[in-house]
């Protein structure tokens, strides 16, 4: 099968709406591009059909989210995560971000947990497509939070629009803190452990000081 899906043309409507889909399965598209091994602008190209991928890449990006590479190739109807209701959330502290992919949060990052599709939806109330995971890393956050401790976010590419858990990334290391909005499109970042202080920074300088807001903490699950 492999060796047939070789030397099959990666090409038409069909194969880059399933391609797309793929795509939106990262964190980014850099992260997605890094992944198949090429260009963000390559990848991009293949969206728009301007250009045809080559098997390698498009092999790539089926084996890390675990969709079938026939079904993506365009041979079956339905991928069968699709047919089992299984979606995969990106786990993102075993990312590996680069000097170039930590401005977005994002590095390589092909690890993914199945997930029921429906008990997202429903227990969540968010789409699985703005879902991601992470561990705790660190005590800052305890005895709310402890090392282990599993989250889903909400991911969003826009500043937080409410007081609440978020996950970071700052000065290379993964971090959840308590976000407060303050006056003055100001963001007050809060630590429960009286042991690490708080900081305060405004949006527009959020990304000149290396730090990088994943998303809002929207489920905790921890081992009893």
């Amino acid at each position: 099968m492999e060796q047939e899906l070789d030397n099959r043309e990666f090409s038409g409507p069909i194969f880059r709406q399933r391609l797309e889909s793929v795509v939106r399965r990262f964190p980014s598209r850099r992260q997605a591009a890094r992944v198949a091994g090429v260009s963000v602008d390559a990848l991009a190209r293949y969206l728009k059909g301007s250009n045809q991928p080559g098997f390698a890449p498009v092999a790539r990006l089926a084996r890390a989210t675990g969709i079938s590479l026939d079904w993506l190739a365009g041979g079956s109807d339905r991928a069968p995560e699709q047919e089992q209701g299984i979606f995969r959330v990106p786990i993102l502290n075993e990312c590996q971000p680069d000097r170039d992919t930590l401005a977005e949060g994002v590095g390589h990052c092909p690890a993914s947990l199945a997930i029921s599709r429906r008990w997202l939806y429903y227990a969540l109330e968010v789409e699985p497509e703005r879902l991601a995971i992470c561990s705790v890393m660190d005590e800052s956050m305890s005895p709310r939070l402890t090392p282990g401790d599993l989250l889903v976010l909400e991911r969003h590419r826009e500043h937080p629009t409410c007081d609440g858990l978020y996950a970071i990334s700052m000065n290379g290391a993964f971090l959840v803190k308590r976000v407060q909005l303050r006056p003055g499109h100001q963001l007050q970042f809060h630590s429960d452990h009286p042991a690490y202080e708080s900081f305060e920074l405004s949006r527009r300088k959020l990304a000149e000081s290396g730090l990088y807001i994943h998303g809002r903490v929207v489920w905790l699950g921890r081992k009893i």
